[in-house]
């Protein structure tokens, strides 16, 4: 594919844009996903465009869930962790294995159709949370 500009801003841009639609999602790499669906025994998290996992109901909080509905309700935004993907494409996510990172990359496509990129702290920083990871 070849994007073209007399801006280089803004070629930039378009091809961080289509990466970030085009993105695949990495094991063991932090997302800022929308919660899309509430089940009992879990949450579907979009965590990138047209990409969902799971979340089960025993990764969603370090302590015991009686109700995922507890914690999380549709169209939430939460911080997951893409724990496995298997040979089928499903994904599993946790809530509870997030807090080994201290930053976190977010992209989106704001409201007026621009593309946006952020870095946020996320969590506890590694020291905190007991986690020997190093922050990405």
């Amino acid at each position: 594919m070849t994007i073209a500009s007399s801006d280089a801003d803004a070629a930039a841009r378009a091809v961080a844009m289509v990466k970030w639609l085009t993105e695949d999602a990495e094991i063991g790499k932090i997302y800022v996903g929308t919660v899309k669906k509430v089940v009992d025994f879990g949450a579907f998290v979009e965590i990138l465009p047209g990409t969902e996992g799971l979340v089960h109901i025993s990764q969603l909080a370090k302590e015991r869930v009686n109700k995922v509905t507890d914690i999380l309700q549709e169209g939430d935004e939460v911080v997951v962790k893409v724990l496995e993907i298997d040979k089928q494409g499903k994904i599993r996510l946790s809530r509870k294995k997030r807090w080994c990172h201290c930053t976190e990359r977010r992209s989106s496509i704001t409201e007026s159709g621009s593309f946006s990129e952020e870095i946020d702290h996320v969590g506890p920083s590694p020291s905190e949370s007991g986690c020997n990871a190093v922050p990405a």
